[in-house]
């Protein structure tokens, strides 16, 4: 069970700060202004990089 949610960790990581800058984008686009920055896209990636934090810890994986 711990493989399992470890993957689950893993992906959810990978995605969360592989689409944080969609948000950001999708700001930039919507508005034109590039100097916003958006809440929705830090949060994310903040997110991402908690979980990737996790994912690391849980392989004992210390690079990740």
């Amino acid at each position: 069970m711990l493989v399992r949610w470890t993957e689950f960790i893993g992906y959810l990581a990978a995605v969360l700060t592989t689409c944080s800058f969609v948000p950001q984008a999708w700001h930039t686009f919507r508005t034109r202004d590039v100097s916003g920055i958006s809440l929705g896209m830090y949060s994310v990636f903040a997110a991402g990089v908690a979980l990737w934090l996790v994912y690391g810890l849980m392989l004992a994986a210390w690079p990740i």
